[in-house]
């Protein structure tokens, strides 16, 4: 029921007193006979228990889910008591004496914003009011205070209170102060006050605080990381300033220092546009001081990383993606505390642009990709387009029938690449003929600092090229079974010069570059053939009915001309004077070596001919289980497990060659046992022959050479064995943390990344779970030395509480008897916040490090908490 009031109505005014004569007034206007209302507009209540009418006392008394609401002001409460003559509102809960604990507390809105209290009283008149006990949000944040007093601006005065960003009624952490002021929206401002956490008031207090409150993101100071490692001393890091520039763009401005001396300093950028792109940039810098033992002196090393992620959303023709990561050589192994990056090899970074022509089968795309090797110091930058034909079929059927001529196909793809490194390569990236020497370059390759001295050196080593590619290709079914491809392809390679070759010597030549246009050519063609074979046996088993092998043989056959002939003009036939080992003794002879006139990033053409006939044998074998009792009835298909999910081998033979026709037999394996355990299996075999010439007895040098003898004439099995690899892996957990996280509230790749990289992250609902992976490496060429690698890696955590969680991460090194990068670390959740302390036992990063922070929505929903290191702020 709902009633609307005015004040007049509750009573009638009459004029008491005579008017004044106006009569010879003409401009006086007539006072009004009816008063200015104490309140300025409609109140409007209702209950759902009873409401009750006091007439005499002027007063209405709401039962049961009563509510009141007065312009943009409501209140809701078990029992509202209105007092018509005061314009004062009271509204209290009850007590449930079965469940013990109240219901119905006052909830009090203005302009949006919730006032959660035990008791509340409040005037519509002055719009002032006395709350006990309260609970508001404010911004990000929570107050809680026992006495409240608000005025007419909505400011809140409020004794003994506390500031949190924990939403629970008792929070577990905040800001304690005896006196506090919030103006809404804008400022929290505190007396003395000092934090707590559990209820414990920890040793850190101030004098006063203001905490901005902006309805938008809000600016503030990030709290530091505190440490200890054995190369810097204590320290603080990742602590510094967040700036909420807008809605779309935010930056933090972080640092840290050593007891030891150093510091480092990060910039960290996110920006997002709705439905065009989102993405972040940092850069880092960190002075490092090196103690050098004995002296006064110490190492300074300067380090800087830049990383950089653009992602756009599927719109519009054309499309803009990066992934910058670049930094020194030593970052990672100076800064670094992960062991993925602690042992990275190299930085990677790619800026990619992709337009499609929307009535063109076009696509172009430009990229700058950019590599640098850590432990070779090589960099390499390299710039390309690329210009894409979709597959075109002229004369396809409009029957559908298929024919060699109504599936031949073909498609056009151009790209031009240009390569600026540090290496200069030197004779060693010249392709000539066995035994000539290049008298006018450097004989080996050299590597220069990729710095701005050497800038201009860098630019002049700078190679580029174009190529183009036409491939054509047809399918036919023949003999119902096995389909067989015909395929064509035409290749032209365009450089800005070629060489030219001058004997000096009998054995040496000098290289002349001819700038200009240059160009060359290259053709293949070839024939494929492939089927698939089934093969069933059916064992006498209780739980196994049938086994299914599937075979998928196929056989090919391509040749290539041979593009050193003097009939192409792509290599120089240069005379040389070549000695040679003879029955008398050494004897030199003349020969005509063919030297390349090209040298470029896309290689040089094709020298040999080739008619090449290649093999290739794939396996699967899988098991159907025979259905019990229960799943007959129920009809449910029967069950399918791979027992080999795949086995096989490639190899080739060229029929053309005048030596070593049979190419290494690859062979490869793949199975999951009992659908926890991943094995993986590669190995290569040399066909051929080595012979032992001689062994250095000081250092034990091996010479040998490769000969032309298959293994099995001279009694070696099928071949030599040149490398193996074997990979073992398998995790366990229990059931529920198989399943992937899912959230409509949050993006698709926020969903995708923590899925994907669930090991970065503590999942607390997870009691534990372990991972163990085993490598084994093995590689030897003739009678030299082999070179094995053996390694077992395991890192899992397990949950001791509900909310404590230790991890570790480490391996052993079975070749260097030694256990590899290993970190432990302790987890502690609990509901907004969490903390992480991590060690580093042994190694360049040993140390501990603490970490207390407020966990974000996203992560506490999905009960996760980010392993926080200065990777991943």
């Amino acid at each position: 029921m709902i009633f609307s009031c005015f004040c007049h109505t509750y009573g009638l005014f009459a004029q008491t007193e005579p008017a004044d004569d106006t009569s010879k007034d003409s401009t006086f206007i007539k006072k009004d006979s009816i008063p200015v209302r104490d309140i300025k507009t409609t109140v409007i209540y209702s209950a759902k228990d009873s409401i009750r009418f006091n007439v005499i006392k002027q007063k209405v008394y709401l039962y049961g889910d009563a509510k009141v609401t007065y312009g943009e002001i409501a209140l809701k409460a078990y029992k509202i008591e209105i007092d018509w003559k005061t314009s004062i509102v009271k509204a209290t809960g009850r007590r449930d004496t079965v469940k013990n604990e109240d219901i119905g507390l006052p909830v009090f809105t203005d302009k949006g914003v919730d006032y959660k209290a035990k008791e509340m009283t409040y005037n519509f008149k002055t719009l002032k009011g006395v709350i006990n006990s309260i609970t508001t949000k404010q911004g990000d944040g929570f107050i809680v205070g026992e006495r409240v007093k608000k005025d007419q601006y909505d400011n809140l005065f409020m004794g003994r209170g506390i500031y949190t960003t924990c939403d629970l009624p008792h929070p577990h952490f905040g800001i304690r102060a005896k006196k506090i002021k919030v103006i809404p929206g804008k400022l929290v401002v505190a007396s003395m006050f000092n934090l707590e956490l559990m209820d414990i008031p920890l040793p850190l207090g101030f004098p006063f605080g203001m905490f901005p409150q902006p309805k938008k993101r809000a600016s503030g100071f990030v709290m530091p990381q505190y440490g200890e490692t054995r190369e810097r001393g204590f320290f603080l890091s990742q602590g510094g300033f967040y700036f909420a520039i807008s809605d779309y763009v935010d930056m933090q401005i972080l640092g840290e220092i050593h007891s030891r001396g150093g510091w480092g300093a990060t910039m960290q950028s996110n920006y997002l546009k709705k439905y065009a792109f989102n993405g972040n940039f940092a850069f880092r810098y960190n002075r490092r001081v090196n103690e050098i033992p004995g002296s006064l002196e110490a190492n300074i090393v300067n380090d800087f990383n830049i990383t950089w992620s653009h992602t756009p959303q599927s719109k519009g023709n054309g499309r803009f993606s990066a992934n910058v990561n670049a930094g020194t050589n030593s970052f990672n192994r100076n800064n670094s505390f992960q062991p993925n990056n602690f042992l990275q090899s190299s930085f990677n970074s790619s800026v990619n642009y992709t337009y499609t022509f929307p009535t063109l089968p076009f696509t172009f795309s430009a990229s700058l990709r950019h590599t640098q090797n850590i432990i070779t110091k090589i960099v390499d930058v390299a710039p390309d387009i690329n210009l894409t034909m979709q597959r075109l079929q002229p004369f396809k059927s409009k029957t559908g029938k298929k024919t060699l001529l109504s599936e031949l196909s073909f498609s056009y793809n151009m790209t031009g690449r240009a390569t600026i490194t540090n290496l200069f390569q030197g004779g060693s990236g010249f392709s000539s003929a066995e035994g000539v020497k290049l008298a006018n370059v450097a004989t080996r390759a050299d590597t220069v600092a990729f710095n701005f001295q050497n800038l201009s050196r860098i630019f002049q080593n700078t190679r580029m090229g174009m190529e183009h590619n036409i491939p054509l290709s047809t399918s036919v079914t023949v003999l119902k079974y096995i389909t067989m491809n015909l395929n064509a392809t035409y290749k032209e390679v365009w450089y800005p010069e070629k060489y030219s070759y001058t004997p000096i010597k009998s054995d040496s030549v000098q290289i002349d570059t001819l700038r200009g246009f240059s160009r060359f050519n290259d053709y293949n063609g070839g024939l494929s053939m492939q089927t698939r074979l089934y093969a069933f046996y059916y064992p006498k088993s209780k739980k196994i009915e049938a086994i299914r092998h599937v075979i998928n043989p196929s056989l090919s056959l391509s040749y290539t001309p041979d593009f050193s002939s003097p009939f192409f003009d792509f290599y120089q036939q240069v005379p040389i004077q070549k000695r040679q080992l003879t029955s008398v003794g050494e004897a030199t002879r003349e020969i005509v070596a063919p030297i390349s006139r090209f040298n470029g990033i896309y290689s040089t053409p094709r020298r040999g001919e080739a008619g090449t006939i290649s093999f290739n044998l794939t396996n699967t074998l899988e098991a159907k289980l025979r259905k019990s009792e229960e799943d007959t009835a129920a009809k449910k298909p029967a069950e399918k497990i791979m027992l080999l999910d795949n086995f096989g081998f490639t190899t080739s033979y060229n029929m053309i060659a005048d030596s070593f026709k049979l190419a290494p037999i690859a062979l490869n394996a793949r199975t999951r046992l009992f659908k926890k355990l991943d094995i993986n299996f590669s190995a290569t075999l040399d066909p051929y022959t080595f012979e032992l010439q001689s062994i250095n007895p000081t250092t034990g040098n091996i010479i040998q050479r490769r000969v032309d003898k298959y293994a099995w004439q001279t009694g070696n099995g099928i071949g030599n064995l040149t490398n193996a690899n074997v990979a073992i892996s398998t995790n366990f957990k229990p059931p529920s943390a198989k399943k992937e996280y899912k959230d409509s509230r949050y993006t698709e790749e926020e969903l995708a990344f923590i899925n994907a990289n669930r090991n970065l992250y503590v999942e607390f609902d997870v009691p534990w779970t372990l991972n163990i992976s085993y490598n084994f490496s093995y590689s030897k060429q003739g009678f030299a030395k082999s070179n094995i690698v053996q390694t077992l890696n395991f890192n899992g955590d397990v949950s001791i509480t509900k909310k404590w969680k230790i991890g570790f991460n480490s391996g052993y090194d079975f070749v260097a008897q030694a256990l590899s990068f290993t970190q432990f670390n302790i987890s502690r959740d609990l509901h907004c916040w969490a903390m992480t302390a991590t060690w580093i036992p042994f190694g360049p990063r040993a140390g501990y490090t603490v970490d207390i922070n407020v966990k974000s929505a996203l992560l506490r929903d999905l009960k996760l908490s980010r392993r926080n290191s200065w990777y991943f702020r």
